[in-house]
């Protein structure tokens, strides 16, 4: 998110409501009816304005300075900052190259480094291996422990001891890697993807959770080992989709 602090002109009209232009913009105005409304009615007009310019494909204006704008104010006039924050789309994010550069890269580093340790035939298996691996896990090794801040003890609170919510994870995550292992073996990419994706969601979300309740609990930490493991295994998932998935698309 980028934040830029535009410049509205504002002026009082004869029936006291405030007229605001922005030399940013030409042609643009809008009212206000009190100066503690012209922030919010002009930063609505700004953020409709730079939305009609994106869907124009016309590149937004950087902010003018307010010595060249104050050089121009007429009898009356004054002026404000407008602080307009821009939270780029999905789109905005997919094109970013910096993304893109990342992305390719993690994706030649499964498709050539990690394929070339893998018999060829066999790439399915990579999806098994870390879907049983994600199982033994989640049935195995506590979420936490009580052996301080990331203590590797191995006694503690596991998903089926604790609240639904915790259970809810632990049943997500054997639902979805027992689809995976499914998917791999029948070699269905739609249902592989789906699997995949909900593993890796799962993992995210269970371990905001368990970091953010961890790190506020004095009597609990994460179980280190669990994390480890769920963390190699969402890895080996992920990289046999991506190969299954390159595959699938060279012999289309």
């Amino acid at each position: 998110m980028t934040t830029k602090n535009y410049i509205a002109v504002a002026k009082y009209l004869e029936d006291n409501t405030i007229l605001l232009s922005f030399p940013d913009f030409e042609g643009l105005t809008t009212t206000a009816d009190s100066e503690e409304n012209i922030q919010n009615n002009a930063a609505k007009a700004i953020k409709s304005k730079l939305a009609e310019l994106k869907n124009s494909n016309i590149e937004a204006p950087e902010p003018k300075k307010i010595t060249e704008v104050s050089k121009n104010l007429q009898a009356g006039e004054f002026t404000t900052y407008i602080p307009v924050t821009e939270t780029p789309s999905f789109s905005t994010l997919k094109d970013n190259e910096t993304l893109k550069d990342v992305t390719n890269k993690v994706d030649n580093f499964i498709n050539k480094d990690i394929k070339k340790s893998v018999p060829e035939g066999k790439e399915h298996f990579l999806g098994i291996v870390g879907a049983i691996l994600a199982i033994l896990n989640t049935l195995l090794f506590p979420v936490y422990t009580f052996d301080g801040f990331l203590g590797f003890a191995g006694g503690g609170a596991n998903f089926f001891n604790m609240n639904a919510l915790y259970m809810l994870f632990g049943l997500a995550f054997l639902a979805f890697s027992g689809a995976n292992i499914y998917a791999s073996l029948n070699r269905d990419m739609k249902i592989l993807q789906i699997s995949t994706l909900g593993i890796l969601g799962t993992f995210v979300l269970c371990y905001l959770l368990v970091f953010i309740t961890a790190v506020t609990n004095d009597y609990l930490s994460v179980g280190i080992i669990k994390f480890i493991i769920y963390l190699i295994s969402v890895i080996v998932i992920y990289s046999g989709y991506r190969i299954l998935n390159s595959l699938n698309d060279s012999n289309n």
